[in-house]
């Protein structure tokens, strides 16, 4: 076996940065503050100047540009705009190093710190990090940084409790969480709390007395779309947007908080409080828009239909069901392009109608034929029930299956009466 002959290392990748004599080094610098308030801008620009002045002291720097993100969590690199963009000239290979007063400025997230320096140190980019001296090219081993970036996320997750424990305290006085004003309010910067907005607050008290009235929140989305009223979004109205409403209790006057929370501080991600933490209620917090009455006679027909799943889009909704499965039929439409030519209208089992193979029932029913079936239902009980008539047995019957679009009323119950006492009338018109 022949002799090994050493050739000694004559410089690393950081000695072509270290030496002056080399080439000019392409510098970028970044700082960044998480909050937007005055001592924190303060320090931003503190930062910015810093760099500026640091740069210019070495003659081979030359200053590509600094990147700056104000107002961002470092825990959430994703929505770091100009973050990003750095990363991206560097490995477009406008920059040679980057400056960064600390980890916990790169990132609080020890994934995303080691993420970025690897992709960084694949391209040849040093990143010089002031605070703890490091330069992640002379880097052999990824220990240090590892542990230096452990203690920033650490770090950052006990300023995140911190605040969370601030938040609750603020929930168990009753106070308002933020300057968050819902539809209908506008935040008073004076009282700190919010007061009721026009013409919103006239739209929410509308909402809730037609659904008081048995108007569905679809039927009510759809008025409002036709007055051209803005949703909350500025988007068009939807049932469920009717619905929210319904239930929020800052229309009353009351609020309450707690309602969400966040899982973690690295993905920032905001869950339903299901009662995993307290929740508080605070009655008589500002003044409201509906009064209590209204509120609850809204409430007990929402959870009426909530339990019943009922619905009044259609003469038949929510009163065929499958014989095979027991799921509730639902109606299908098509429209012609001939205008001579009248929309046909079928009912479906609605498990069917996903997927034909998870009910043996017949499949589509023609809305004619279902409509002269109830005709034959009526003509029976007539029959039958003619001579001994039950009022009790009449409400009951007229209640489970004539309730059209729109709801039934006096008059649909007085016509309906006309035409089931009226044998000859009866029988000329429908047979």
């Amino acid at each position: 076996m022949g002799n090994v002959i050493v050739i000694e290392a004559t410089q690393s990748k950081f000695s072509k940065l270290k030496d002056n004599s080399k080439k000019t080094i392409n510098v970028g610098a970044y700082c960044r503050v998480s909050t937007d308030s005055e001592e924190q801008l303060g320090s931003y620009e503190s930062q910015k100047k810093h760099y500026a002045k640091l740069i210019k002291e070495h003659e081979n720097w030359q200053l590509i540009g600094i990147y700056a993100d104000k107002g961002i969590s470092g825990t959430k690199v994703a929505k770091r705009k100009n973050f990003n963009r750095m990363i991206q000239d560097a490995v477009d290979g406008k920059l040679d190093m980057i400056i960064a007063k600390s980890i916990s400025r790169f990132a609080r997230n020890t994934v995303d710190t080691l993420n970025y320096v690897r992709i960084l140190r694949n391209h040849n980019v040093d990143v010089y990090f002031e605070k703890e001296n490091i330069h992640t090219l002379e880097l052999t081993s990824e220990m240090f940084l590892t542990l230096y970036s452990a203690f920033a996320q650490a770090e950052s997750e006990s300023i995140s409790e911190n605040v969370k424990q601030g938040v609750r305290m603020k929930m168990k006085r009753g106070n308002l969480v933020g300057q968050y004003a819902c539809y209908g309010f506008i935040y008073n910067e004076k009282i700190k709390n919010i007061v009721p907005k026009e013409p919103e607050a006239t739209t929410v008290l509308m909402i809730h007395e037609e659904y008081s009235r048995g108007v569905g929140g679809t039927r009510i989305a759809k008025k409002l779309n036709d007055l051209k009223i803005p949703s909350p979004r500025g988007k068009k109205w939807t049932g469920k947007s009717i619905i929210d409403i319904i239930k929020l209790e800052k229309y009353v006057g009351d609020l309450l908080t707690g309602k969400t929370y966040i899982d973690n501080p690295i993905n920032s991600k905001k869950k339903i409080n299901h009662g995993e933490y307290a929740k508080y209620y605070t009655k008589n917090h500002h003044k409201g828009i509906v009064s209590n009455e209204l509120k609850t006679e809204c409430l007990t027909i929402l959870e009426k239909r909530k339990t019943q799943k009922y619905s009044k889009l259609y003469p038949f909704s929510s009163k065929i069901f499958c014989g095979i499965c027991g799921e509730k039929y639902i109606r299908r439409s098509w429209n012609s392009n001939n205008p001579a030519i009248k929309p046909r209208a079928i009912w479906v089992c609605r498990k069917y109608n996903k997927n034909h193979n998870d009910c043996n029932c017949v499949g589509n029913v023609k809305e004619r034929v279902i409509e002269d079936l109830f005709v034959k239902i009526c003509s029976t009980f007539y029959h039958d029930k003619i001579d001994k008539f039950d009022e009790n047995i009449f409400e009951k019957f007229i209640d489970q299956i004539i309730i059209g679009k729109k709801g039934r009323n006096d008059t649909d119950l007085e016509n309906i009466r006309f035409i089931l006492k009226d044998k000859t009338e009866y029988e000329d018109t429908i047979f």
